[in-house]
């Protein structure tokens, strides 16, 4: 698996002011890494691993500002 976790953009900012170049950019990566099926509705036909679904998980915490982590943990 080629190295997934670079600076290929910025991370989302605390406030959402680049909410919509982030997703873009995100879901961009996400499909040319062949792991948009994790944040996709959920197919029976298709189950996404669980490798997949916590290598995506990563790649998006990466991704946001420290604040957005912060609150996510707590959730």
């Amino acid at each position: 698996m080629p190295h997934l976790v670079n600076k290929d953009f910025i991370k989302l900012i605390a406030d959402g002011s680049n909410y919509l170049a982030w997703a873009m950019d995100v879901k961009i990566m996400l499909l040319a890494n062949d792991f948009i099926n994790a944040i996709n509705e959920p197919n029976p036909e298709a189950p996404v691993s669980e490798a997949a679904k916590l290598t995506t998980l990563h790649f998006l915490r990466y991704y946001l500002h420290s604040n957005l982590k912060n609150e996510f943990a707590m959730e």
